[in-house]
């Protein structure tokens, strides 16, 4: 395992010495050159270093994936593996001050990956925190053995695999209701990360989705499971800054009270207008809130 492996990109403050390095991890299928203008948008104005990668069996990673396919339900444990992996890679570049942060998926990776690296500073945009009934639909598909009757990896196995071309790929996607309110320079970095041109076929997927739909069905059955994989001793000392879009529809902005009995040092923030991809669909407003709420220490 190498670090060119991950398909590493690594974002630089324009001026000025980094007071600190994040560790980021994706939402799930969103390759991490996706958030390239949300990466210079944060070390710019908060003069960071930012590196991501591309998690196993997504974008440009060339890991081995038939490990996650032929796992029991066991696939978010080799991603927390890799976080980890590529932490120890990268730490022994650069100076101390490392925060873990993630998106949606890459959220919990890199919550479930702290105990283990020690590091007590999180930012966390959006991680799945499901509403009661959502929790109560999931912990019942779970009990009955359907998780492949999970929403999201049913629309996933369906995803468009081929497209004619580039623009024609770049026309579909930002038509998207899922897409519209993004960039062009994240839509542009969402294709070429995690579809390849190929002389017979345009461009195709350069995974199957398998993956990504794993990654969907093997999400806890309550979220609070994720935060009891934590010991008691080492979420006492944690210091993890939610965000949270109030009109998401995977992370429960209700959810702070019960949160805080695991999390006692939770900072909540609540981007008024945003949804669960907000990271990638930053108005002036949402920037406006970060900038008011994200303090480095």
């Amino acid at each position: 395992m190498n670090i060119e492996q991950f398909a590493p990109i690594i974002v630089e403050p324009i001026q000025g010495k980094p007071v600190a390095n994040i560790l980021f991890s994706h939402a799930n299928g969103i390759p991490c050159s996706t958030y390239a203008p949300f990466f210079r948008f944060l070390s710019d104005h908060l003069q960071l270093r930012i590196i991501a990668y591309d998690c196993r069996g997504v974008g440009k990673n060339t890991l081995d994936t038939n490990i996650i396919l032929q796992s029991k339900n066991k696939s978010w444990q080799i991603l927390i593996e890799d976080h980890i992996a590529v932490y120890k890679l990268f730490e022994k570049i650069y100076e101390e001050n490392w925060i873990l942060s993630g998106h949606s998926m890459g959220a919990w990776i890199a919550l479930l990956s702290s105990e283990r690296l020690n590091i007590s500073k999180l930012w966390l945009f959006d991680p799945p925190i499901l509403k009661p009934l959502e929790s109560f639909q999931w912990t019942l598909l779970t009990l009955l053995n359907q998780r492949k009757k999970s929403p999201n990896s049913i629309i996933v196995r369906r995803r468009k695999r081929k497209f004619t071309s580039f623009l024609t790929a770049m026309n579909h996607l930002k038509k998207t209701s899922f897409m519209r309110a993004w960039s062009e320079e994240s839509i542009k970095n969402y294709i070429d990360s995690n579809y390849q041109e190929t002389a017979e076929h345009g461009f195709i997927l350069r995974h199957s989705p398998e993956c990504e739909a794993r990654y969907f069905e093997d999400f806890f059955s309550m979220s609070f499971l994720g935060f009891k994989c934590l010991s008691k001793k080492f979420r006492q000392n944690l210091e993890p800054k939610f965000y949270l879009g109030r009109m998401s529809n995977t992370c429960n902005p209700s959810a702070k009270w019960w949160v805080t009995c695991f999390l006692p040092n939770t900072s909540w923030t609540i981007i008024p207008d945003g949804k669960h991809m907000f990271p990638l669909e930053l108005s002036n407003e949402m920037k406006k809130v970060l900038l008011e709420n994200i303090k480095i220490k």
